[in-house]
């Protein structure tokens, strides 16, 4: 009699022990095939209020966290860190997509390219402190006559670059397009700026 006793403990205690892991496997099953690229890293359910469920509320936090840093590293790898504009790759990319609308739509970019004189001096004499709030200035009014189509990219030191896109299909009218924006480049970084 004491061996159909301890046949039914083990029996209970199986059936418990499946109720209270069921949760972690499934979680675990979930976690895996989210490493392995088979399902989107998305957060796990929780599904009860125990030791199960607080794991899996952690590893939600973490898989937040984990999203959050490779948006930020992403964000990093394509925008310049002082004025978040884009830098060369971004760029770079944009251009080839430029180019390829361009040729399939038979329409104009331009390609403007800013050098600023005399920066040198306000970083060997006001420091490079007031060098970034320079450029960050510059690319603040540069930003402001830019369209939303197009790119102004910063691609080291105070060399920017703008991007125009869709200029239309007439040569002239595209260089009159690119021609204003250019003058409205300079007249906006042609006021002073307060350091």
């Amino acid at each position: 009699n004491s061996g159909a006793a301890l046949l039914g403990f083990l029996e209970v205690a199986g059936v418990s022990l499946y109720y209270v892991f069921r949760p972690l496997l499934q979680a675990a099953q979930q976690a895996d095939r989210m490493t392995r690229g088979e399902a989107p890293m998305e957060p796990l359910t929780v599904v009860r209020q125990d030791e199960v469920g607080h794991l899996t509320e952690a590893f939600n936090r973490l898989l937040s966290k984990l999203q959050a840093s490779q948006s930020e590293m992403a964000h990093m790898a394509h925008h310049d860190v002082l004025t978040g504009l884009p830098n060369r790759a971004l760029l770079t990319d944009r251009l080839s997509q430029a180019l390829a609308r361009a040729d399939r739509n038979k329409t104009r970019v331009a390609f403007l390219c800013l050098d600023l004189d005399q920066f040198k001096p306000i970083n060997d004499q006001l420091g490079h402190g007031a060098g970034d709030l320079a450029l960050v200035e510059i690319a603040r009014r540069l930003g402001a006559v830019v369209r939303e189509s197009d790119t102004l990219a910063r691609i080291g030191g105070d060399e920017f670059v703008l991007l125009l896109a869709d200029l239309g299909a007439d040569p002239v009218l595209a260089e009159l397009s690119a021609t204003s924006v250019a003058t409205k480049c300079l007249d906006a970084i042609a006021p002073p700026i307060r350091l």
